[in-house]
Formats: structure tokens, C-alpha cells, sequence
């Protein structure tokens, strides 16, 4: 990185020699890291701007200062942003003074008060985190305690309830606000509260609302922080802002974030945050940075168009000099599979012909359901990809596998987890016997001495089955025990064993494809590799603590994140969400059309469709010297007459596009040649007076199902002039039922799953062609 000046600070460690650190920033990161040292200080940092570098560098200024490392206290989202803290700060003042600094996310902040002041709360320090599969299992608990047996109706109340959590939404405001829907869900809500209560376990929303509450009711716990720095605050929720402003009293703020950047409202983030700061902060200062050392310039005027009008907006300036000015591109395609396919040849192209390495490439998309495709394609040209975005690799299903036998292992006396082993895994009981098991546990009275005293109660044949469980748990347990093998080792052993006995990998090649055994298998793998680069942080939690705990209990209360990070040579294929803060020299951003960018559930919300231009915003800003952007008029998944290029791509915009329309050279797919098809025979349809037959019959068309529509009614537009129009549209003389239903579907106005009936026990005449009564599909509503 080039910048205008260096700035040389002296810096010195309590009780060690002085060092120098030379503080490379530009005259506006300066006036940042600089500030006082019981400032108050809100940092809007655009992309590229140097965001972590200024963070790092407040830290070190505050320690030159006399500031202890301790005494600083760093918050923010997510476990990369933190390990980018770390690694940036190790490097200006050594890794042992960053290692004094108190480095969190929010969760393993609140997870580190609540394990050592939670009991102020009544909260014991052995709780456990839920993972997705410890929340089915209690949500299964609580839909049968309260009795619901519509599973439609329980996911409803339990969204509405999970997502009311995080916001605090009591139950006396719900029963103000006199929604029925709303007091359902708030019972569901209470006694999920209850239920994982009872499990002795917290869910992540616990760990924020929790923490708020502690810090409410005993400020002095976190006394010993004199500076609080916060990364990313427009990503922050109303609740995480609670904490912020609670850690705040009597202590400097130094907060960096872009309002231009918040793109996460559906977890609760709010853009407003810089706003409500002001007003809620005294004696405020705001500094903008706006030297961007990632990007070319072209590549920034094209984000400083997009955003130009919004609040906060900050006109970037390019200080990237050693970079290409190369004009972004719009590509724009008649089918999707030829805009994939283009996609696929750019890329060949930069990596074969122009040298570029595949980890230098990245293809985003707005949502994981359009990656698919793109991986699809790109795996049918040989090209090694990695999807990031869908789920991280502790929310598969062999890891919360994993997870589930580790804890049935270490806590046996946790009866939820024991239920998980046997309802999940392998049917060890009779679902009629088991059920009765569980009717006969109670809070009091742990499953694995019921299971245990079997003889008790079961019969001789499901006896030997429940002694075959219990003698898995044992055998399972003293591999974890034995210290002939590293611990490590013990819990691959242990794990190894139980999947074996419960023939977890023979049950997933046996209900699924052997593509998705071995997804399964490499999901294994990865997650042990992923278990290796945890010991030596785990060793380090063990040597810090006064209490004797094993590997394997300090793993399980352990609150670390899986980042996918792309192997050498892999094409990344992400979403924007999780691109968000990571760069590439080329950056391809693939279907940006209204229903994709913004997304199609975002449309009625003018909220959200300011949150949508933010998502094109951060994508776009993620390039540093080439960036294409591309779209297709039609889609694959469903006709229409157009597919609209994206709103945002104003004419403003688009000046600052090369805009190009690639020669067809891809191989159109089967399915886009129905598509084609469909296009051309709607052209005819309309030709031949379409709009007349449903203002003649209008009360057939406001019927749900159109058995009436008679093939006469039809066969009076199929004239041969008509057959001859279907054949220059390029339909062929004999129409097929496929191209013919989206042609009828387009001109009706709908999309295709809500289309006409047309009664399957006639036989219709298609222009010089028959279709068979047998072949005439219905089509609904």
C-alpha cells in the first residue's frame, strides 16, 4: 500500500524496553487513531479504506499512552473480523502484548462474563451453547408440551417467537399490542425460555440479552476496561447496542463501521446505528475516511454512483495506483445458461490465457439458491471450486452428529442429549418403547440410569438392544479416557467408534445418492481438520484456567465459528453477505436483475430495498482492478416477458458500464430451449388474438380451475395462418405441451405455477400436430 506520509510513534510495553512503531497512516487515519484518550470517537469507513489498520493502530496509540493492554477492550461480530484484528494488531506491538488485549466477538464476550459472573444472574457456569440440533429437539419439547399439532402453524409461532427473542419483545407489550398471533407466539417463546433453562443450556440470542442484563444490574463486572473499540457497529443489533452503550459509561469509545455497508437487518442489524450514536454518545467526534487503497478508480466511481444521495454517503477516492483502470462490464444475455456459460469462459480465459490465479477470482451471487449453476457449471468444466455462504461446517449434519455424540459422551446426565442419540441415529428402541421411555424420565431422573436399570421394565428383546446402547456409551467413554493416545486422538477414536456403531455412513448411502456420502464423508474430514486448529487455542484456555477441565470440556463450552477459507487454486463461488470484507482482483457478479438484486422479497419493503442497493454496493466494492456484472432476460426456473434489469442500475449508473452483449457461442441447454420455444409460441398466441378469447369468456377466467376452457375455444384460433405464424416463430409444426404451457401462462398474465386448468379428458388439436388426452397435463392456479 502506497500512503501519503508515515507517522513514527514511540511506543512502550509496562515493564519492558521501548519499541518503535511506526504508524504507516494517511492524515485522515491519523486524526483518528490520535484522538484523545477519553474521546468518544465514531470512525465512517468506507470500503478499502483502511478499517482494521486504523483499529490496530488506535490499540497501539492507547498503549503508548500508558494505556495497559488489558484496560483495552476490542468487540466485534464475527470470528474473522477478530482474527484480522489479531493478526493486524501482533504485528505493530508483538504478539504478547496483543495477547493482553481482551479480543472478542459479542457471543464469546458474553460467553466469557456469563461462565464467570453468571451466577449473579443464577446462571450456573457448566451451561452449554445450543447448536441448530439441541433447538429442534427442545422446539419438538415445547411444540408438544403446549399441545400444537399443526406443524405449519408451530414454525410460524416459532419464527415470530425466536426472532422477537434478540429484540427484546416482553410478554407484557405482546399482550398490549392484542395480537392473538403475537400471544401464541410469545407462549412459545416462554417455554422454549423454559425448556432450555431446564437443559442447562443458553442459545447465542441468550448470550447477548444475558450479557445486557448483567451489565445492567452489575456494571462492576467489566470495570476493569478503561477503552472499548468496535468493529463493524452498523452491523450491530438494537440489543448488542445496549451492551455498547452500558460498557461505555466512564470508559472511551472508538467505534468504525459504514452505513453503507449494513446488510444484515434480517439478523437484526440496524444502518440507523451511526444516527442513534450520535444522539445517545456525548461529546462525539465523526472522521470519514475516504482513501480507498484497494480499488481502481473506475470500480469507485461506479459504487460512488450507486450510493450518491443516500445519508452518510462518502465520495471514495482511489489511492491504488499500481492498478489496471479497467471500465466495469455489463453482459447481458437472453437465457440464464448463456450467461453462466459466459461466466465460465471469462474465468477460463483470465486463468488459462491471461495468467491469473483461480484464489484471485471470485463469482458472487445475491442468494445460495442461483450458486447452484454456477458450481454445476463450473465443476463440468474441471475448474475446483468452493461454495461459501451456505451453511459453515458446525451446522452440517454430520457435525451436529459429532457434536451430539461428544456431548452424550461428556454429559450423560443431560437427558437431551441422550434423546438425540436415540430418536436420530439408529433405532436402538421400538418408537412405541422408546416413546414410553420418555414419558417415564422426568426433570429429576437422568435417562442413562433408566436405561441402565433396564431390566426393570424393558422386555428380554428390546433389553439387549438397550444394553447394546449403553455398552456403545461406555466403550465410547473409555476411549476418551485412555492416555496411551494424545487427546486429540482420543476424541477422533471416540467418534469414529460411535458412527460405526450407529452405521451412521451406511444410513446415509442407503436414504441418499453417493454423491451425498461423500459430501458427508468430507464433511467429517474437514471438521477434524477443523478440531486440529482448535488444540492449540484449547490448550491455551486450559493452561489460563484455575479449574482442572479436560480437552473435551473446554471444547464443549467452547463458542469458536468454522470460517470456509478456500484451499490453493479453488475458485471461490460466495454470496455477497459472506464476501462482505474480503477482496479480489476480479470480481464477477452474476443475475443482477430486479427479483435477484434486490431480491424479490424485499420489493414491497422500501427498507429493504435500501438495504438491497447496500448488498449491490458491497459487492461491487470487493473488486480491485476488473469487475463484470451480468444478467439474463429470462429465466429458467420460470417465463416472463422480461426479466428486469436491476432498478438500481440507473442511467446514472449504467454511464459508468461497458455495456456488451457477448456472441452466443454457448450450447443452449434443453431446458432453456423450451424456454426459447415458449418465447417464440407466445409471440404467436398474442398474434392470434389471445387477449380476445379471455375478454369473451371472462367469468372462465376468474375460475381456479378452467375445466370449461373447451378445446373449440381454442381450435377457433388455430386456423392454418396461425400454424403458419407458429412455424416462422420458430415453434415447429408440432407443439409441445412444455412449450405450449408457458406460452398460455405468459399471455394469461401469471406466473407459470399459477397458471390455467385445462381438463385432461379431451384431446386438443395444436396447429398440425395431436398431443394425446394422456399428454395434456392439468395446470393449477
Amino acid at each position: 500500500m502506497v500512503y501519503e506520509e508515515d507517522y513514527i510513534q514511540e511506543c512502550g510495553e509496562p515493564e519492558t524496553e521501548t519499541f518503535r512503531v511506526e504508524l504507516t497512516v494517511n492524515k485522515e487515519q491519523l486524526e483518528a487513531v490520535t484522538q484523545p484518550l477519553d474521546a468518544n470517537t465514531q470512525v465512517i469507513a468506507g470500503p478499502g479504506t483502511g478499517k482494521t489498520r486504523t483499529l490496530a493502530y488506535r490499540a497501539a496509540y492507547l498503549i503508548s499512552q500508558g494505556v495497559e493492554p488489558e484496560e483495552i477492550l476490542m468487540l466485534t461480530l464475527t470470528n474473522r473480523s477478530a482474527q484480522d484484528f489479531r493478526d493486524r494488531i501482533a504485528s505493530v506491538v508483538g504478539t504478547e502484548t496483543m495477547n493482553r488485549i481482551a479480543i472478542h466477538t459479542f457471543h464469546s464476550f458474553g460467553h466469557t462474563l456469563l461462565t464467570n459472573h453468571g451466577h449473579l444472574l443464577g446462571i450456573s457456569p457448566e451451561y452449554l451453547v445450543t447448536d441448530q440440533l439441541d433447538q429442534k429437539q427442545v422446539l419438538s419439547n415445547v411444540r408438544y408440551k403446549l399441545g400444537i399439532s399443526d406443524w405449519k402453524e408451530f414454525n410460524k409461532l416459532k419464527d415470530i417467537a425466536l426472532k422477537t427473542k434478540l429484540r427484546g419483545f416482553t410478554g407484557q407489550e405482546a399482550y398490549l399490542n392484542d395480537s392473538v398471533l403475537v400471544n401464541k407466539a410469545m407462549r412459545v417463546l416462554e417455554a422454549y425460555n423454559e425448556e432450555i433453562k431446564k437443559f442447562n443450556l443458553l442459545d447465542y440470542d441468550d448470550l447477548i440479552i444475558l450479557t445486557k442484563e448483567l451489565l445492567n444490574k452489575y456494571p462492576e463486572v467489566a470495570h476493569s476496561y478503561k477503552t472499548v473499540l468496535i468493529d463493524e457497529l452498523q452491523d450491530v443489533s438494537f440489543s448488542s447496542w445496549d451492551i455498547i452503550r452500558t460498557l461505555s459509561v466512564n470508559k472511551s469509545l472508538f467505534v468504525v463501521g459504514d452505513p453503507n455497508q449494513s446488510i444484515y437487518r434480517f439478523i437484526g442489524a440496524e444502518s440507523s446505528m451511526f444516527t442513534m450514536m450520535k444522539l445517545e454518545i456525548p461529546n462525539l467526534s465523526t472522521i470519514s475516511l475516504t482513501e480507498n487503497y484497494r480499488s481502481q478508480q473506475l470500480v469507485l466511481d461506479l459504487a460512488n454512483s450507486l450510493v450518491e444521495g443516500t445519508p452518510e454517503a462518502i465520495t471514495l477516492k482511489s489511492y491504488a495506483p499500481e492498478l489496471k483502470h479497467i471500465k466495469p462490464k455489463l453482459a447481458t444475455f437472453d437465457l440464464e445458461s448463456q450467461e453462466c456459460s459466459w461466466i465460465v469462459e471469462e474465468v477460463l480465459d483470465l486463468h488459462k490465457n491471461q495468467g491469473v490465479p483461480m484464489e484471485d477470482i471470485v463469482v458472487l451471487t445475491r442468494s445460495s439458491y442461483t450458486a447452484g449453476q454456477l458450481v454445476n457449471s463450473f465443476e463440468a468444466h474441471g475448474v475446483n471450486t468452493i461454495f461459501v455462504g451456505g451453511k459453515s461446517l458446525l451446522e452440517t449434519e454430520t457435525a451436529s452428529v459429532v457434536l451430539t455424540i461428544l456431548r452424550a459422551l461428556h454429559f450423560p446426565e443431560r437427558n437431551i442429549f441422550l434423546i438425540e442419540l436415540l430418536r436420530g441415529y439408529k433405532p436402538f428402541l421400538a418408537p412405541g418403547l422408546l416413546s414410553k421411555v420418555l414419558e417415564t424420565v422426568d426433570d429429576n431422573s437422568p435417562l442413562i440410569e433408566k436405561l441402565r436399570n433396564y431390566k426393570l421394565w424393558a422386555t428380554p428383546a428390546a433389553g439387549l438392544k438397550i444394553r447394546e446402547f449403553v455398552g456403545m456409551l461406555d466403550h465410547a467413554r473409555s476411549l476418551l479416557e485412555d492416555e496411551n493416545m494424545e487427546q486429540i486422538e482420543r476424541i477422533f477414536c471416540a467418534v469414529d467408534y460411535v458412527l460405526n456403531e450407529i452405521e451412521y455412513f451406511v444410513r446415509v448411502a442407503k436414504r441418499t445418492s453417493s454423491t451425498n456420502l461423500l459430501v458427508r464423508k468430507h464433511e467429517l474430514t474437514t471438521l477434524k481438520k477443523y478440531l486440529v486448529s482448535l488444540e492449540p487455542i484449547i490448550q491455551l484456555k486450559m493452561e489460563r484456567s484455575d479449574e482442572q477441565k479436560s480437552f473435551l470440556e473446554v471444547l464443549l463450552h467452547s463458542t469458536s465459528f468454522y470460517n470456509v477459507q478456500p484451499q490453493f487454486g479453488q475458485l471461490v463461488i460466495s454470496t455477497i453477505h459472506a464476501a462482505k470484507g474480503l477482496e479480489w482482483k476480479n470480481v464477477f457478479i452474476y443475475n443482477v436483475n430486479d427479483g435477484s438484486i434486490p431480491f424479490y422479497r424485499s420489493i414491497d419493503s422500501p427498507e429493504a430495498i435500501e438495504e438491497e442497493r447496500r448488498v449491490l454496493f458491497v459487492g461491487i466494492t470487493r473488486a480491485k482492478e476488473r469487475l463484470y456484472l451480468s444478467r439474463s432476460k429470462y429465466s429458467s426456473r420460470w417465463v416472463q416477458e422480461d426479466i428486469r434489469i436491476s432498478r438500481f442500475l440507473t442511467p446514472n449508473v449504467l454511464e459508468r458500464l461497458d455495456l456488451i452483449a457477448p456472441k452466443k457461442t454457448t450450447k443452449v441447454s434443453s431446458s432453456d430451449s423450451s424456454v426459447s420455444s415458449s418465447i417464440a409460441a407466445t409471440s404467436a398466441l398474442k398474434m392470434t388474438g389471445w387477449d380476445e378469447i379471455k375478454a369473451k369468456y371472462p367469468n372462465v377466467f376468474q375460475k381456479r380451475e378452467m375445466h370449461m376452457l373447451l378445446p373449440n375455444r381454442l381450435q377457433s384460433i388455430i386456423t392454418p395462418n396461425t400454424s403458419s405464424q407458429f412455424s416462422q416463430a420458430g415453434a415447429g409444426p408440432m407443439v409441445a405441451w412444455s412449450t405450449l404451457r408457458p406460452a398460455i401462462t405468459r399471455c394469461y398474465g401469471h406466473h407459470p405455477h399459477h397458471g390455467l386448468v385445462v381438463g385432461s379428458h379431451v384431446s386438443i388439436r395444436f396447429l398440425a400436430g395431436f398431443i394425446p388426452r394422456h399428454r395434456v397435463p392439468r395446470l393449477f392456479l
